[in-house]
């Protein structure tokens, strides 16, 4: 039998643990807006004051086709442990797209008699739970001070900006400017060719680093928590340095 549809978790195929796993759906559960309403004091209604998305939920319904039960209780424990990594989820009928995850219920046998029962997998986004561009836009910008203008692509929420800045000489300072955000670095000491990194974890923190040494606590007071550029427009990014660098800002279009 073969599978309408693929999944991949980090880049392995759940149809490629063995011949025998046959994916007959991929299954996506709506996301549910969560407003945050002020009441108005004097009258009925109120303000909203903003959305949010909490999680999503993938669930993959498969079979495997085997008559042998002990054989098909050790594909069920190799599809366990390929669902329990967690990591980046793409599917066939999102090209493009992915998704970071954990396992929230794993594939379980319940009956050894009924071989041709369907087994069902279930992941969760929360840290970041908007499918993602796998490639990036990019803006590559050069000189002590530079700007230029980076697409928001996406459709369900302004998409994060990340960077890479490489100093020709020891850095010190750098502002960065993305839309309406602005992060302003200072009190660095980053040698020459050793590339400044803004961007976020698996756990979708936000790191700023050059090599192993962080300088999160190089951002002042009057920064932003993010950089971010509105969804769907193309935004204004410029930075200043103290010295000239090599600077490339990056950002993935989100998705529900």
């Amino acid at each position: 039998m073969e599978s309408r549809t693929r999944v991949w978790l980090n880049n392995q195929g759940l149809q490629d643990i063995s011949p025998a796993i046959v994916i007959h759906d991929v299954m996506y559960t709506p996301q549910e807006l969560q407003n945050s309403v002020i009441n108005h004091a004097r009258y009925h209604g109120g303000r909203l004051v903003r959305q949010r998305i909490n999680n999503t939920e993938v669930s993959v319904r498969f079979e495997v086709h085997e008559y042998d039960i002990i054989a098909r209780q050790e594909i069920t424990q190799r599809v366990i442990a390929w669902a329990m990594a967690g990591g980046v989820l793409t599917v066939g009928d999102r090209p493009g797209q992915q998704l970071r995850v954990r396992c929230t219920t794993p594939p379980a046998v319940d009956s050894a008699m009924g071989w041709t029962k369907d087994l069902t997998v279930v992941f969760n986004a929360v840290d970041n739970p908007f499918w993602e561009d796998i490639v990036p836009r990019g803006l590559a910008l050069s000189g002590a001070s530079a700007s230029g203008k980076l697409y928001g692509a996406g459709s369900a929420a302004d998409p994060f900006v990340e960077a890479e800045i490489t100093p020709s000489a020891r850095l010190s300072s750098i502002d960065i400017t993305a839309g309406s955000t602005r992060i302003n670095l200072t009190g660095m000491s980053v040698p020459a060719g050793t590339k400044l990194r803004i961007g976020y974890d698996e756990t979708h923190t936000l790191y700023i680093k050059a090599g192993e040494q962080s300088w999160l606590d190089a951002r002042t007071p009057d920064s932003a928590d993010d950089l971010l550029i509105p969804v769907g427009v193309f935004s204004n990014i410029s930075y200043t340095a103290s010295v000239s660098v090599d600077a490339v800002f990056t950002a993935r279009g989100l998705y529900l």
